[in-house]
């Protein structure tokens, strides 16, 4: 019986959450609010209404849900496949990832095809002015 006492004297002096529940109206009302909010989400759920209540009622768009997280899975498998090839130096992003000289080759490969195309560019006004001129001075 005392601490029954104690418990029911500490409600009246609003200590506790049970406490504050009974004592600030502020919070009783808000609590009331959130609670008949949370009722209307929950029959609006059970209703199918919504994107969850959707999800929790109609089958098809569960399936459809279903299957495009399998195949987001099986995605990042493959994904994590295709990194692990790398990793280990296998095809031919593993081998310019690890490879130093074939990465070099690649460099100057690339260079080279800069310079002829410079060079191309350097060539083109004067083959194209040749050209003009030809056809206008027979």
């Amino acid at each position: 019986m005392a601490s029954l006492k104690k418990v029911s004297e500490q409600i009246e002096s609003g200590e506790g959450t049970l406490g504050k529940l009974v004592k600030d109206e502020a919070l009783y009302n808000d609590t009331k609010e959130t609670m008949a909010s949370l009722k209307k989400i929950s029959e609006q759920i059970e209703s199918g209404e919504g994107t969850l209540g959707k999800l929790v009622k109609d089958e098809s768009l569960y399936n459809e849900t279903k299957a495009a997280m399998t195949e987001a899975k099986e995605t990042m498998a493959n994904l994590k496949k295709v990194s692990e090839q790398i990793e280990k130096g296998e095809g031919t992003l593993g081998k310019l990832a690890k490879d130093d000289a074939l990465y070099e080759d690649t460099k100057r490969a690339v260079k080279s095809v800069q310079k002829a195309a410079d060079g191309i560019s350097e060539v083109t006004p004067v083959t194209v002015l040749s050209v003009v001129l030809g056809l206008v001075i027979p």
